[in-house]
C-alpha cells in the first residue's frame, strides 16, 4: 500500500524521492537483502493489517515477517490465491469468484461443492479490493475444497505482499516445538521433577498454560485449596504466614488482629499447589506474586483426572509449600521484625533531635554549591562564599 512507503522511518534525511522510497521497499519486502531493522519494519507493518493480525500471533508475525514475499503483477492478471494469503499493497483488483478470502478457523467445507462461480458482473462491479485488502488463505484447501479458486484479477499494476502456506505451515510447527521444548524444560527444571521420567512429563506438557501476572497479585489464599499447579517461569512470589498479634490503636487499646508474616520465597524453576490439590488440602499460606511472574498453569481438574500411577508420582515428590515452618517460628519472626520497626522509629527520633539541637537542618550546608556546566566549574568554585 502506498502508505508503507511513506511510513518508513527516515531519520536526518529532509525528503526522499520517488526513486529513493522504492529502492528501500525493495529491501524491506525482499527478504534476502531485507536487514534486521528491515525486517522490523515489515513485522510492524504487518500488525496494521487487520486481517493478519487478526489471524497470526506475536512469535508468528516475527518469524513470518523474515520470509514474506513481495510480487508484482501487471494490470489485466489474474492472481490465485489457494497457495497463499496476500495483502494488496498498492493497486486494486476485483475477486473473480465468491470465495476469495478464508480466514483461519472457518469452516469452509459447508460452501457450496461446485466449481468455483465467476461473480456476476454487478456484484464484482461493487466489490473493489484496494490497498491494504486480503485474499487467500494460509492453510492449504482441503481435497474437498481444491477445485475452488480463489482468484482475483488487476484493475491496474499490483504490488502485493504474499505469506506462502507452505512458510506459515514450517514456522507454526517451529514455533509449536519450541513451545513444547520450554514446557518440557520448565517441568524438568523444577525440583520435585528433575528426576522424573520424561514419559510422565510429557503427559503435563500439552495441558500446561502460559500465564503472566503483575506484582501484587494474589495467587492462592490461606485456607483455600489450590485450583492449579504453578511452574514459576520467571520472577518470584512471597509467601506468607498469619499469626494473630496484640495491636495498640491510637487511644491506648490493645485489640487482638491478624498479621501476615512474610515467611519466604517462591523463585524461579520452583512449584507450588501439587499436594492442596491431589489431598485436597487447603492451603495454609498465602502465596502473593513480589515481581512481574510467568506461570506454567496445569488446571486442578486435569491433575485430578490422570491416571493413578502420575497422582502417586506426584504425593511422592512434591511437599506443602513451606509446610514445615512450626507457629513458634512464624512468632518468632513477627516479634522480631516489630521490634525492627520499633528500633527504626526510636532511632530516627534520636537522630533528628541531635540534628535540631545542634542547628543542623538536612538540606542545607554551610557553603552554596551552583551546579553549572563542567566547563564553569573552575569559577563556581571561585565564587563559592561563607554563610
Amino acid at each position: 500500500m502506498d502508505g508503507v512507503v511513506q511510513t518508513l522511518p527516515v531519520k536526518g534525511s529532509p525528503r526522499w524521492t520517488g526513486q529513493d522510497k522504492q529502492l528501500v521497499v525493495e529491501r524491506v519486502l525482499s527478504p534476502i537483502l531485507r536487514s534486521s531493522k528491515e525486517t522490523k519494519i515489515v513485522y510492524e507493518m504487518m500488525k496494521l493489517i487487520p486481517d493478519i493480525s487478526a489471524q497470526l500471533s506475536d512469535a508468528e508475525l516475527k518469524e513470518l515477517s523474515m520470509c514474506t514475499l513481495k510480487e508484482y503483477w501487471a494490470k489485466g492478471s489474474t492472481v490465485v490465491g489457494n497457495q497463499g494469503f496476500y495483502v494488496i499493497l498498492k493497486g486494486s483488483a476485483k475477486p473473480r469468484t465468491k470465495f476469495y478470502k478464508r480466514m483461519l478457523g472457518e469452516d469452509c467445507d459447508s460452501l457450496s461443492v461446485e466449481p468455483s462461480s465467476i461473480i456476476p458482473f454487478g456484484l464484482s462491479a461493487r466489490t473493489l479490493l484496494v490497498s491494504g485488502s486480503c485474499f487467500g488463505t494460509l492453510e492449504s484447501l482441503s481435497p474437498k475444497m481444491q477445485h475452488m479458486l480463489m482468484s482475483v484479477i488487476t484493475e491496474e499494476d499490483c504490488e502485493i505482499l504474499k505469506i506462502s502456506c507452505t512458510d506459515y505451515l514450517r514456522v507454526k510447527e517451529e514455533i509449536a516445538k519450541r513451545g513444547q521444548l520450554a514446557k518440557e524444560d520448565l517441568i524438568h527444571g523444577c525440583s520435585y521433577y528433575c528426576k522424573w521420567p520424561m514419559l510422565y512429563i510429557s503427559q503435563l506438557t500439552p495441558h500446561l498454560q502460559w500465564k503472566q501476572y503483575l506484582a501484587g497479585h494474589v495467587l492462592v489464599k490461606k485456607g483455600e485449596i489450590s485450583t492449579f499447579i504453578g511452574f514459576i517461569s520467571s520472577g518470584c512470589c512471597n509467601i506468607y504466614r498469619e499469626v494473630e498479634a496484640l495491636v495498640k490503636l491510637p487511644l491506648g487499646k490493645r485489640v487482638k488482629r491478624k498479621r501476615q508474616v512474610l515467611v519466604g520465597q517462591l523463585h524461579k524453576m520452583q512449584s507450588f499447589g501439587e499436594v492442596s490439590i491431589l489431598l485436597q488440602a487447603p492451603f495454609t499460606c498465602t502465596i502473593i506474586t513480589a515481581t512481574a511472574v510467568k506461570l506454567g498453569t496445569i488446571d486442578a481438574n486435569v491433575i485430578l483426572g490422570l491416571d493413578t500411577v502420575t497422582q502417586m508420582l506426584f504425593l511422592q515428590t512434591a511437599e506443602p509449600t513451606f509446610g514445615s515452618i512450626t507457629q513458634d517460628e512464624i512468632n518468632f519472626e513477627y516479634i522480631n521484625k516489630e521490634r525492627h520497626k520499633e528500633w527504626q522509629v526510636v532511632k530516627n527520633m534520636v537522630v533528628q533531635d541531635i540534628l535540631f539541637h545542634n542547628g543542623i537542618v538536612p538540606g542545607l550546608g554551610k557553603w552554596t554549591h551552583e551546579l553549572s556546566h563542567p566547563a564553569k566549574a573552575g569559577c563556581g568554585k571561585r565564587q563559592n562564599k561563607c554563610c
